[in-house]
């Protein structure tokens, strides 16, 4: 599946046993990588806000999903992730105080992590298009 996000175009596929092609990262990893690139983008932003000096920022992060919430097969499991774990690594000549201020500001303001951390109203309407009929 080829999805247009703004100017940009991403193949986002799901492993060959799930209907797709594996021409791509599949919709949670994803998720995954918006999350981490959000954080990275954020600590840079908010230290050069406050004057701490980064050069470097990396984030790792394991998302823990059990399928048989997505398979429908047990309906008490979520469908998506039960929980997401990282580590975020620094290079900077910063306190370790400065840093874990900054690391309270970061988490506070950086847009994907609220998504996830919150409820959000999410709503999707469904539009039918008819298909062309075969052989015309």
């Amino acid at each position: 599946m080829v999805h247009h996000l703004g100017i940009c175009q991403n193949t986002i596929d799901q492993p060959c046993g799930f209907a797709g092609e594996n021409m791509g990262p599949k919709p949670s990893e994803v998720v995954l990588a918006a999350l981490a690139a959000c954080q990275e983008v954020t600590w840079r932003l908010y230290g050069e806000a406050y004057g701490i000096s980064i050069s470097d920022v990396k984030v790792d992060l394991v998302g823990t999903q059990d399928l048989r919430g997505f398979m429908g097969i047990d309906n008490t499991i979520p469908a998506g992730f039960q929980k997401i774990t990282g580590t975020v690594t620094i290079s900077s000549p910063a306190s370790e105080d400065d840093i874990i201020r900054l690391q309270k500001i970061v988490d506070q303001h950086c847009p994907v992590l609220d998504d996830l951390r919150r409820p959000l109203d999410v709503s999707l309407n469904i539009e039918v298009e008819p298909e062309a009929a075969a052989g015309k």
